[in-house]
């Protein structure tokens, strides 16, 4: 379970940078599609090997199983263009990720929830206290990674751990706003919170435990903000 949704973290990020979009309509329309395509892509690798290998034969495979079932159908070559093209999909996805999360502490400052320190931009307005701290704490996980014994499985876990929180008060708000006009959002947001809270059990107590304690760590930072905006409008008002 926390596989299947770790394949389709980040889909939502669009949203992240869609003050940016000409047309909210695209940003829309870039949503729906990118979820398409993940769930078309992620089906075919997961059912087409099954014409060739048996599910055990595959979960053993070690690595990147997708170059393994290539070799095994085009020889040599296939496995060096899916070991290029995962290095590609890294690449680019740690490009798409770090302009994501340097944006969100940004957009946090201007909206009150994060520090002011977050807002500041420099002249090709990039938010250059944002970019230090995420580039900051992205080396830092990366350098923590390799004192576990399995990294990835560690990582998957929490990453899966982490969005669930989210996905689960964005499911519960959608409820919320729904139960008395929208039937059809009114399913959705009801189907949404019982397949969360399906994968936080399968997920395991530990896990949730260090991710709630995760969260923990930003109420002070919250709090600080709070004041901070409290102490902008106060002074604002005597002005």
């Amino acid at each position: 379970m926390l596989t299947t949704l770790f394949e389709f973290v980040g889909i939502e990020s669009g949203i992240v940078l869609a003050g940016k979009a000409k047309s909210q309509h695209e940003v829309r329309k870039a949503t729906k599609n990118g979820f398409i395509i993940a769930i078309a892509l992620f089906s075919l690798t997961s059912i087409l090997p099954l014409g060739l290998m048996s599910y055990g034969e595959i979960g053993n495979l070690a690595g990147i199983s997708t170059s393994t079932i290539m070799q095994y159908v085009m020889g040599p070559i296939g496995k060096i263009i899916m070991t290029f093209g995962a290095i590609i999909a890294i690449l680019s996805s740690w490009v798409s990720w770090m302009v994501v999360l340097i944006e969100m502490p940004t957009i946090g400052a201007e909206s009150g929830t994060f520090p002011q320190l977050f807002k500041r931009r420099n002249h090709a307005k990039v938010p250059t206290n944002s970019l230090l701290a995420t580039v900051v704490l992205v080396e830092f996980i990366m350098l923590a990674m390799h004192f576990f014994k399995n990294p990835f499985e560690f990582c998957l876990s929490m990453v899966g751990g982490l969005i669930i929180v989210p996905y689960l008060f964005s499911a519960l708000y959608l409820f919320k706003v729904s139960v008395k006009n929208n039937l059809k959002s009114l399913l959705i947001a009801t189907l949404t919170i019982i397949g969360v809270l399906v994968i936080a059990y399968c997920a395991g107590i530990q896990y949730l435990i260090f991710v709630l304690a995760s969260y923990l760590i930003g109420i002070p930072v919250f709090a600080y903000s709070r004041r901070q905006v409290r102490q902008v409008q106060e002074n604002i008002i005597e002005d």
